[in-house]
């Protein structure tokens, strides 16, 4: 009886224990904690949305909160162009137009204002990713050693690595692995792809016709050669009556060069395909080899000249069917002139 009475008892204290003792505080307030955490996360990032594609807030400190948290401008053909890099782009050239010798290259009559600096670096954007996103479908690959080339012509004509650096450093505040990726490989891609669509014989037909027609006035010999490159040509030469002036070998188009070495003083050739376009030669002078000056055999020539498509033409023709969408609020593509414009 004793016995029943004490395990009843103890039994009685236990259950009254257990029901009794408070929860530990890590339990429910752990899970509370981390959702009150998410939220605050959350309201942040819509605040930083709202500002950024609201407000096109470009303060440093979003400067730095987006490049950890990446917002995309703009999607091109499902590709992001992101905010962090537009903010970098806008300040480099906000400060490049503020250096006079990069202004007045530029042609422009007064600094852009911000809305204007916008739409300007959207725009390079977008069409940058275009450029890229075509060359890859033409297989247009810049190699590593093709930039390293490209940068070696330029130092040798500027003088020294230290120069252009320098003077990379004074007008855009860059180093030159920035400018070797923003200028020179670009370039490099751009050029290709002109000779990609410049090898292009569906592309090229009406250049081509236009160049055989022009052919046959040459050869039926009514017309002087220099009339009709001052009438057709097109490229500065129209205003020099198809004048190239004299040159060297390895100094102009290898295929050019081959066939103006090859003819006779006043003879004509047949139609001459570089990437540049369709020309017809005439070898007004032929100047002999003068071995005391030091001076290889040169030529003056004269061309008629029908320009290949140009890159810029079919780029607009393919930016028409690409799919691009912006994101900040002013800012659209307008498709069908093939550039960011600023909403209405």
């Amino acid at each position: 009886m004793a016995k029943n009475s004490i395990r009843t008892a103890s039994s009685v204290s236990l259950h009254s224990n257990q029901a009794g003792t408070p929860p530990r505080p890590g339990k429910r307030t752990g899970p509370i904690v981390l959702g009150v955490i998410i939220i605050i996360v959350l309201i942040g990032l819509l605040v930083l949305a709202v500002g950024v594609y609201g407000y096109h807030w470009r303060t440093p400190t979003v400067k730095n909160i987006v490049r950890v948290v990446p917002l995309p401008v703009a999607i091109v053909n499902g590709q992001g162009l992101w905010y962090y890099d537009f903010v970098d782009a806008y300040d480099t050239l906000d400060y490049a137009y503020s250096q006079p010798e990069v202004f007045q290259a530029s042609g422009l009559t007064q600094r852009p204002t911000a809305a204007e600096l916008e739409v300007i670096v959207l725009d390079r954007m977008i069409k940058d990713r275009l450029v890229r996103q075509l060359a890859s479908r033409q297989k247009v690959v810049v190699s590593r050693a093709e930039i390293d080339a490209e940068m070696k012509k330029l130092i040798e004509q500027s003088g020294s690595k230290a120069e252009v650096e320098q003077k990379i450093r004074s007008l855009y505040r860059w180093d030159l692995p920035t400018f070797q990726k923003r200028v020179v490989e670009p370039f490099l891609i751009r050029q290709q792809l002109q000779e990609k669509i410049s090898a292009d014989e569906n592309l090229n037909a009406d250049q081509k016709k236009k160049a055989e027609a022009l052919l046959g006035r040459v050869e039926a010999g009514q017309e002087e050669f220099q009339a009709i490159a001052r009438s057709v040509n097109e490229d500065v030469t129209k205003s020099t009556d198809g004048d190239l002036g004299v040159f060297g070998r390895g100094e102009r188009d290898a295929t050019l060069e081959q066939a103006a070495f090859s003819l006779e003083v006043g003879k004509t050739s047949g139609i001459v395909r570089t990437s540049q376009g369709f020309h017809i030669l005439k070898l007004l002078e032929k100047i002999p080899a003068d071995e005391q000056a030091g001076q290889d055999e040169r030529v003056h020539v004269a061309h008629i000249f029908i320009s290949a498509k140009p890159l810029d033409e079919w780029l607009f023709e393919q930016s028409k069917r690409q799919r691009v969408a912006t994101l900040i609020a002013g800012l659209r593509w307008d498709s069908q002139n093939g550039r960011v414009a600023a909403s209405p």
